[in-house]
């Protein structure tokens, strides 16, 4: 799609003894991933001599996925996404 993106995190930690202070919250994985990105996209820009513009918007949905059932919805409506945006059902 033009306008967004769909993408499927697995969060463990290796360390039981992890704390919430230790341990990224979701919040800071998707802030760091829209930091590198805009990064990367700006050198494009100056390199090519274009205009940057908006790359994201302020914020995000995001939701938790608890079993299989939910993972397999969240796997479907990704991959028939495209259509949807084709037909203007997105």
């Amino acid at each position: 799609m033009p306008n967004h993106i769909h993408f499927l995190m697995y969060l463990q930690s290796d360390d039981e003894r992890a704390t919430a202070k230790v341990a990224p919250t979701v919040g800071q994985i998707i802030g760091a991933y829209k930091s590198l990105v805009v990064h990367q996209w700006r050198g494009i820009c100056n390199d090519n001599r274009v205009k940057m513009g908006v790359v994201w918007q302020r914020n995000y949905y995001e939701h938790i996925i608890r079993n299989e059932m939910d993972f397999t919805e969240t796997i479907k409506y990704i991959d028939e996404n495209p259509l949807r945006w084709l037909t203007g059902e997105e």
